[in-house]
């Protein structure tokens, strides 16, 4: 046989898709009930290879939703035009595989792990070598864990390889070629970045209100709301990536969501996950000794709250986007908490109605934008019927808003803290203007997913916000 005829076997996991099957698996049926975690223990306690059958008997991937390296599969076609035989081999159940296989009608056939036996490391070298012989198949891996095959193969194929295996690839003087090279560590900082959603942290910055409203300008204060700062955003990034983890299969349906960086496979679910639950830990840390117990509780009752959003409320019509508008304000009264400072129960009303109107703007942009599309496919409670009541919900949460901000202006404590409420009173019809643009954009379909991110990036945003800003301040007493 001649060297370019040898047959050509690809890996599934990780290779031929940006994601691993058995962990989608495990993610499918942990996000239908978290209960299901001892489902899991138990069949993983007859050995892998049972618990890997087990998920693909009962929940398996549909190889739709799948994440495929493009690079791969033109590879793939190329070599079949050559007449060259092409087989899928993967450590995932051959249920699994053979979906995949029937699905992309793009191989010769097809491999996978049995009931008993798991077909990765020297298993799977063994078995490919009992199937075409030694050096006389060639293999695209992307992992260690392929190094037995790739000893055993005539060449080798990398995809996405780290310098520590391609080190160990060329200590063993061992042939290979890269199809898809590696992330360079810039680049797998700037996905890290997006996969945390670094640009939420600004929602974070309300735990400096208090301190601006109360006028508490001290070292110590800031001191204070900085980690306070820090302590928010390290616990919603670890609830932003346990929300994408959880919700893969509808994000990977999505058109925009699709491409985040867990849905997509750019990033290693298991190290992102690990990175952020770091983080939460040192956020509990800097709670407890660095702040204080109350705002340590108020920190927990926040991971508790987002938890349950993400795994029931959020599917739950209108009570997913009130507790949305309770995230923003439970993050006002921490920065409060954080400094002792109390705070006005007209602030707190007002910032509950005002969120609650960025919170519907969001379902209601993503409705919009979706209109052509199956809605129920994306894991939410709501369809294009939701979309007059959510219209109306916006302006009234917008209006009583405005009305409780009023209020706020005519307290007795803001009239011995400004000068001249009639000029804080200016805000209203500014912020009422803001408000209604932002909704007369949406239904426009020019709202982007996130309206925090819309704000960002609004130059008109920034110049309302610095007026307001510059009225508030006009009118302090500490000048």
């Amino acid at each position: 046989m001649k060297k370019d005829n040898f047959p050509l076997v690809v890996d599934l996991d990780l290779t031929l898709i940006k994601s691993d099957t058995l962990l989608d698996s495990v993610i499918e049926l942990l996000s239908k009930n978290l209960f299901n975690i001892f489902r899991i223990l138990a069949w993983l306690f007859y050995g892998k290879a049972f618990l890997k059958h087990k998920l693909s008997e009962l929940f398996p991937i549909k190889p739709e939703n799948l994440q495929y390296r493009i690079d791969i599969l033109e590879f793939i076609k190329k070599e079949r035009s050559s007449g060259r035989e092409v087989y899928l081999c993967s450590g995932a159940n051959e249920n699994q595989v053979k979906l995949i296989y029937d699905y992309l009608q793009c191989f010769t056939g097809y491999f996978g792990s049995s009931k008993t036996k798991n077909l990765i490391g020297i298993n799977k070298a063994n078995y490919l070598v009992s199937k075409f012989g030694s050096k006389k198949f060639d293999y695209i891996g992307d992992s260690l864990k392929d190094l037995p095959i790739w000893e055993n193969a005539n060449f080798s194929y990398t995809v996405n390889l780290s310098n520590k295996t391609k080190n160990i690839l060329l200590t063993k003087k061992i042939s290979f070629k890269e199809i898809v090279r590696s992330y360079k560590f810039r680049e797998k900082i700037i996905i890290c970045f997006k996969s945390i959603r670094l640009y939420q942290w600004s929602k974070n910055l309300l735990v400096f209100l208090p301190i601006f409203l109360s006028q508490n300008f001290l070292i110590m204060d800031f001191l204070n709301a900085f980690i306070a700062f820090l302590c928010f955003s390290f616990v919603a990034s670890f609830v932003y990536i346990t929300n994408d983890i959880f919700d893969i299969q509808n994000d990977r349906k999505h058109p925009r969501k699709r491409n985040r960086p867990i849905a997509s496979g750019a990033i290693n679910i298991p190290s992102i996950f690990v990175t952020v639950f770091l983080g939460l830990l040192i956020s509990f840390i800097l709670s407890i000794y660095y702040l204080n117990f109350l705002f340590f509780m108020i920190l927990v009752c926040y991971l508790v709250a987002t938890f349950l959003y993400t795994v029931i409320i959020k599917k739950i019509f209108l009570l997913d986007v009130i507790i949305l508008s309770c995230f923003y304000v439970i993050r006002i009264v921490g920065g409060g908490i954080a400094n002792e400072i109390s705070l006005s129960i007209w602030l707190i009303s007002f910032s509950i109605f005002f969120f609650l109107f960025l919170a519907l703007i969001k379902r209601l942009s993503e409705l919009i934008s979706l209109k052509n599309e199956d809605i129920k496919i994306y894991g939410r409670s709501y369809d294009l019927r939701a979309i007059n009541r959510l219209q109306i919900l916006s302006i009234i949460s917008s209006s009583t808003s405005i009305f409780l901000l009023v209020l706020y202006f005519l307290s007795e404590k803001v009239l011995t803290l400004y000068y001249n409420v009639y000029f804080l009173l200016l805000i209203c019809p500014l912020l009422f203007y803001w408000q209604m643009n932002i909704f007369s954009v949406t239904r426009k379909n020019e709202m982007l997913d996130d309206p925090i991110l819309y704000i960002i990036r609004d130059k008109q945003s920034w110049f309302l916000f610095f007026i307001i800003i510059i009225l508030i301040t006009s009118q302090m007493r500490i000048w």
